[in-house]
């Protein structure tokens, strides 16, 4: 069984286009396991896009805003 890919590896616009692809085969028909499969992303993962996806449109296929890296990030001893 292969191990399935960490999309936070990949860069925004690689993680857009698998995002993209996803929902072109879900589309096309295609099993959450078939995408799965195919794409190298988890079962779970594959459910998440097009959850995401039936819910908010295209939208969600972008990346959500986050955190600036090392905006907020200090610990206090508080």
């Amino acid at each position: 069984m292969m191990e399935a890919a960490d999309m936070r590896s990949l860069s925004h616009e690689a993680r857009h286009e698998k995002r993209v692809q996803v929902i072109q085969l879900r589309k096309a028909g295609r099993t959450y396991d078939e995408i799965a499969a195919q794409t190298g992303l988890s079962k779970t993962g594959v459910f998440n896009i097009c959850k995401r996806h039936e819910a908010a449109g295209a939208k969600a296929l972008k990346d959500a805003a986050g955190v600036r890296l090392g905006i907020g990030r200090r610990l206090d001893a508080t």
